[in-house]
C-alpha cells in the first residue's frame, strides 16, 4: 500500500486503527545523543500523526548501545515485549543497521514478528518485512553489515597484534594497585600500596588462605584500588597472579570472541601471547613470585580450581535464583562434584549468613512438580494471572508520574521563551544548552514511563502467553533441555524448605524487604533428603507485574 509516505504492508480492519511504534538507536556521543534523541521522538511523533489511520504506540530509542546484539537493547526488548501482547502492529526503523546487524539476531527477530503478523518498515531501504521478497535483500544486506563490523575488527586487531610485536605497548599504572605514574606518563612503584602487595605475596607463601589476607587488610583500613573498604578473596587472587609485580608483562591475555557479541574471554592458547620479561619495575621478587605461582597451582588442584567440569556453566540456573535476605542473585557451584546454588553475597566468604544453598537436582524436580499442579487448575490459574495483571492503580501511577514530567517540561520551555533570541553571551549560551538538556532527559524518562504503561495495559495478551508458555512444557517429570526460565523468572529462596517461583516480570525490586510477608499461591511439596535427614520443601507462585 502506498500512502505517500511509508509504503506499509500490513492489512488495515475496518474502523480500527494500526498501532505503529517506531525504534531508534541512536549515537554514543553525549551531545549528539542528546540533541538526536529529541529530534528522532519529534519526527515519529509527527510521521505516525500524520496518519489517520495510525494510532500512537510508542517510541522505543536505545541510548549508545551496540548493533552487535540485540540482548542488551533495553528499550528494545520492551518493545518486542509489546509486540507480542498485542500493543503493536508496526515498527519503523531508520534503516536495517539501526535495527541489527547480527544476521542471527536480524532474520529470526523479523521472523518471530512476522508469525504474529507485526510488520517492521524500514524507511532508508522502503522495505516491508511482510514482504517475503525482501527476505533475499535483508539476509544480503545484514551479511555486508556483519562482515563489514568483522572486517574493521580485523584491522583493528592486526594493528594492535603488530603494535605488541614490536614492543610497542602502555600500561597505565593508576589501573594496577601498587603502581602509578610520573610526570613522563612512566610505571612506578607507588610504595605506600607497594608494601601491601608484598605482605599480600608473603603471606600466601606462608601458608595464609586469600580470605584470611582479605580479612586483615579490611581490619587495618586499607583501601582497594577504587577506594573501596571491602577486599575479595578473588582480588587477592587476581593480585597473585598478576605478573606484573615480578616485572613482567604478559599481553593479550583476553580477546574478543567476535566483533558482534563483543564478549571478551580468556586466552587459552587460542591467540598468541606476548610475555616481555623484566619489562616494569618489579614489587616482590622472582623467587617470591615464583613459589606463590606453585602454591596456587597445587591448590587449583586439590580444591579443582580452574577445572572446566567445575566451572559455573551458563545454563537456565545461572542467576535463577534469588536471595530475599540481602537481595542478591545465586550462583552455580560444584560442592564435592554437585551442582548447588549459593547466595552471591558468599561466592568469597560468609556474608550472607540467612541464606541457604539449594541442590539443582532437587529443582530439578520441583519445577515439573509445579508446572503439573498448574496445568490441573489452568482455569484458576488463568484468572490468578489476569486478576494479578489488571491493576488499574499501576497505569494511573504511572500516568501521573508523565503529567508530573509534561509540567516539568513547560516549566523549562517558559524558562527557555525568557531567555531572548538576541542573547550571545557565553552565559546564556551555557544555560540555554542546560535546559535543552534537562528537557531532553525529560522526554526520555517519560518515553520509558508511556512505554511501560503500553506494557500492562492489555493483561489478556499476558496472560494468554503464560498459558501457551505453561502448555509447551514437557509432560514428563524431567525438564529436560526445555528454559523453564520463558515461564519463571526467578526463584526466591526463603530457605530449603520455602521457594516461590516468580511469573511475569524478573524486576526484583519490587518484592518486598520481608521475606516472610512474600506471598505464595498454588503451594505443593516434595520430601528431599539433605545429609542424613529428610525434609519437606513447600513451593510455590508469585506473579510479579
Amino acid at each position: 500500500m502506498n500512502n505517500g509516505l511509508i509504503k506499509y504492508q500490513h492489512k488495515r480492519y475496518i474502523d480500527k486503527p494500526l498501532k505503529v511504534a517506531a525504534y531508534a538507536r541512536v549515537s554514543k556521543d553525549k551531545e549528539d545523543l542528546e540533541n538526536s534523541l529529541e529530534n528522532q521522538i519529534k519526527y515519529y511523533t509527527t510521521l505516525i500523526s500524520k496518519h489517520p489511520e495510525f494510532e500512537f504506540a510508542g517510541i522505543y530509542p536505545d541510548d549508545g548501545v551496540s548493533g552487535g546484539t540485540i540482548k542488551k537493547r533495553d528499550q528494545f526488548q520492551i518493545m518486542l515485549q509489546n509486540a507480542f501482547v498485542g500493543e503493536i502492529d508496526i515498527i519503523l526503523v531508520k534503516s536495517i543497521s539501526r535495527f541489527a546487524r547480527n544476521v542471527i539476531d536480524l532474520l529470526s527477530t523479523i521472523q518471530e514478528l512476522r508469525d504474529i503478523g507485526v510488520e517492521v518498515y524500514f524507511e532508508k531501504e522502503g522495505i516491508s518485512t511482510l514482504d517475503t521478497k525482501s527476505d533475499n535483500y535483508l539476509t544480503l544486506y545484514a551479511k555486508f553489515a556483519e562482515e563489514e563490523l568483522v572486517s574493521m575488527s580485523k584491522n583493528v586487531n592486526w594493528t594492535i597484534e603488530n603494535k605488541i610485536k614490536n614492543g610497542n605497548y602502555n600500561i597505565c599504572g593508576y589501573q594496577i594497585f601498587g603502581f602509578s605514574m610520573d610526570e613522563d606518563r612512566k610505571l612506578i612503584v607507588n610504595e605506600k600500596e607497594a608494601k601491601w602487595v608484598r605482605f599480600v605475596f608473603e603471606s600466601y607463601a606462608e601458608g595464609k588462605n586469600t580470605a584470611e589476607i582479605a580479612d586483615f587488610l579490611e581490619m587495618n583500613g586499607v583501601k582497594t584500588l577504587t577506594g573501596n573498604d571491602r577486599w575479595s578473596s578473588t582480588s587477592i587472587r587476581r593480585m597473585l597472579k598478576n605478573e606484573k609485580y615480578c616485572g613482567d608483562v604478559l599481553l593479550q591475555k583476553t580477546y574478543s570472541e567476535n566483533p558482534i557479541t563483543q564478549k571478551r574471554i580468556i586466552n587459552h592458547g587460542e591467540k598468541k601471547q606476548y610475555l616481555f620479561k623484566d619489562a616494569i619495575p618489579a614489587i616482590v621478587s622472582r623467587e617470591l613470585w615464583e613459589q606463590v605461582q606453585s602454591r596456587m597451582e597445587n591448590n587449583a588442584k586439590i580444591y579443582h580450581i580452574g577445572n572446566k567440569n567445575c566451572k559455573n556453566l551458563q545454563t537456565h540456573y545461572t542467576t535463577f535464583g534469588w536471595c530475599p535476605h540481602c537481595r542478591n542473585n545465586y550462583f552455580r557451584k560444584f560442592n564435592r562434584k554437585v551442582e548447588m546454588l549459593y547466595c552471591g553475597q558468599n561466592r568469597e566468604r560468609l556474608s550472607c549468613t540467612k541464606s541457604e544453598s539449594v541442590y539443582i537436582e532437587h529443582l530439578d524436580k520441583i519445577i515439573p512438580l509445579l508446572v503439573k499442579k498448574l496445568r490441573s487448575n489452568e482455569l484458576e490459574f488463568r484468572k490468578y494471572l489476569y486478576d494479578s495483571f489488571s491493576n488499574k492503580k499501576d497505569i494511573e501511577v504511572i500516568q501521573s508520574q508523565m503529567d508530573e514530567i509534561d509540567s516539568q517540561i513547560n516549566d523549562l520551555n517558559s524558562q527557555l521563551d525568557e531567555i531572548s533570541e538576541e542573547s550571545i553571551s557565553d552565559a546564556y549560551v551555557a544555560l540555554k544548552g542546560q535546559i535543552q538538556r534537562e528537557i531532553n532527559e525529560l522526554i526520555s524518562q517519560k518515553n520509558v514511563l508511556n512505554n511501560k504503561k503500553i506494557t500492562i495495559a492489555n493483561p489478556e495478551k499476558r496472560v494468554q502467553l503464560i498459558i501457551d508458555e505453561l502448555r509447551k512444557f514437557p509432560k514428563d517429570d524431567s525438564i529436560g533441555d526445555y528454559d523453564f526460565r520463558k515461564l519463571f523468572k526467578k526463584v526466591i529462596i526463603i530457605n530449603r524448605d520455602r521457594l516461590i517461583f516468580v511469573i511475569g516480570s524478573d524486576d526484583m525490586s519490587k518484592i518486598p524487604y520481608n521475606p516472610n510477608s512474600i506471598p505464595m499461591s498454588f503451594i505443593e511439596t516434595m520430601d528431599y533428603k539433605f545429609r542424613s535427614r529428610t525434609f519437606t520443601t513447600q513451593f510455590g507462585i508469585l506473579v510479579n507485574r
